[in-house]
């Protein structure tokens, strides 16, 4: 298996990965949003403690995933209610 070095940067911290070539901009991209999304929560919370930060971004992620699944589960029994109605309506 290739692999490749992929260094990112996280709280003004330097981290060398080695991943497979595919997956090196997804860590790049993850890499980049990440740091913006430390950089509004400073901004918008006057937060300056970087383990403070990440905890909260952390947090905000978790949130986010969260309820990214309940909307992705009720979408999945939205579309298996409509299923069970398609041979009564043919």
């Amino acid at each position: 298996m290739q692999s490749q070095n992929v260094k990112v940067v996280i709280a003004n911290r330097e981290y060398n990965l080695r991943v497979a070539p595919e997956d090196a901009p997804l860590l790049e991209r993850a890499a980049t949003l990440l740091k913006q999304r430390i950089q509004d929560k400073q901004e918008r919370m006057r937060i300056y403690d970087k383990q403070d930060l990440l905890a909260m971004v952390a947090f905000d992620i978790i949130v986010e995933e969260l309820a990214n699944k309940e909307s992705i589960q009720a979408i999945h029994h939205k579309v298996s209610e409509l299923e069970r109605l398609i041979p009564d309506t043919l």
